[in-house]
C-alpha cells in the first residue's frame, strides 16, 4: 500500500490508486476507510479537474456501502 501512497502523493486524481486501496481496505474489514477514501477521491477530481469519478469507481464505492464482497 505504500507505493499507492506515493503515486496519490505525486498525482492525487489517479483514480485506479484510489480503487486500489479502496478494495485493499475493504478486504481488511475496514469499510469505514473505503468509503472515507472514495470521498477524498472525489473531492479531489472535483477540486482539481471538475469532473466526478469514473463509473468504475462509483461501482466500486456501492459495493462497499452495500457491504457487497469486493
Amino acid at each position: 500500500m505504500l507505493k499507492v501512497r506515493v503515486l496519490l502523493e505525486r498525482d492525487p486524481c489517479r483514480e485506479d490508486a484510489h480503487r486500489r486501496l479502496m478494495r485493499s481496505y475493504s478486504r481488511q474489514g475496514q469499510p469505514h476507510l473505503a468509503l472515507l477514501q472514495f470521498r477524498t477521491c472525489a473531492d479531489f477530481l472535483a477540486r482539481e479537474l471538475r469532473v466526478g469519478p469514473a463509473p468504475a469507481t462509483a461501482r466500486l464505492h456501492e459495493k462497499v456501502r452495500r457491504h457487497e464482497p469486493i
